[in-house]
């Protein structure tokens, strides 16, 4: 997935569970193997499940100082 987010988007932070990107969904590419074994996978704990990828939180702008923190002063709309 991370090797599929084109420009102009990029990654900021990257952890085992997940990461920060500036990319949509829909412009992330989960149609690799790694990504369809992963789904198979998913489905055994939740037979609807198709969406490997969920945003968590949404910004305009983040400041990522080490692993696994991030701030931001500008929050976006309908999000903490």
């Amino acid at each position: 997935m991370l090797n599929g987010i084109e420009e102009p988007y990029r990654a900021v932070s990257v952890t085992t569970d997940g990461f920060l990107t500036n990319a949509p969904l829909n412009r992330i590419r989960m149609d690799g193997p790694a990504c369809q074994y992963f789904r198979e996978l998913y489905r055994h704990i939740d037979t609807q499940g198709e969406d490997i990828l969920e945003e968590k939180n949404r910004a305009y702008q983040i400041i990522v100082a080490k692993t696994r923190w991030q701030a931001t002063v500008l929050k976006a709309a309908g999000w903490e």
